[in-house]
């Protein structure tokens, strides 16, 4: 089980990026060049241009990768159940940079990875889990990423 986020959603980059993240044949190779372009377009200043959205994504970019990775090691160990979420907007310290009221406190927070990593999610594998909302409180769902 990874923890993922929210932030971790495609649809703010290109069609080329989004399928390179999406790539069914990436491996650490793939992703670190991800990364390592990504780092670049920050050092010259040209992240829309590159397809990374608008500038300071670097916490999403992280949060896609471990995404991606989790796809990655899903498809390299069939047998074992990997799977990412999102825990919400939990009241933390870093919850609390997002806004002065985050709606989920710690406990809640825990529910979806604690059922990735010890409830009975059948066979599915290599997904993003999260609520339909940051401020959801279930055990989460298979969300599209």
């Amino acid at each position: 089980m990874n923890l993922s986020s929210i932030a971790s959603q495609l649809k703010f980059y290109s069609p080329e990026i989004q399928a390179r993240f999406r790539d069914p044949h990436a491996n650490v190779e793939t992703l670190n060049d991800i990364a390592k372009d990504f780092v670049r377009s920050v050092e010259e200043r040209n992240e829309e241009e590159s397809g990374f959205g608008t500038p300071k994504r670097s916490y999403s970019v992280s949060k896609a990768l471990v995404t991606a990775l989790t796809a990655m090691l899903a498809r390299q160990h069939p047998g074992l159940s990997i799977n990412c979420c999102c825990p919400g907007w939990v009241a933390t310290d870093m919850g609390q940079l997002v806004g002065s009221r985050p709606p989920k406190k710690p406990e809640d927070g825990a529910t979806i990875p604690l059922r990735l990593a010890f409830g009975d999610v059948g066979d599915v594998t290599g997904k993003y889990w999260a609520n339909s909302s940051i401020r959801g409180k279930g055990d989460g769902e298979v969300q599209e990423w």
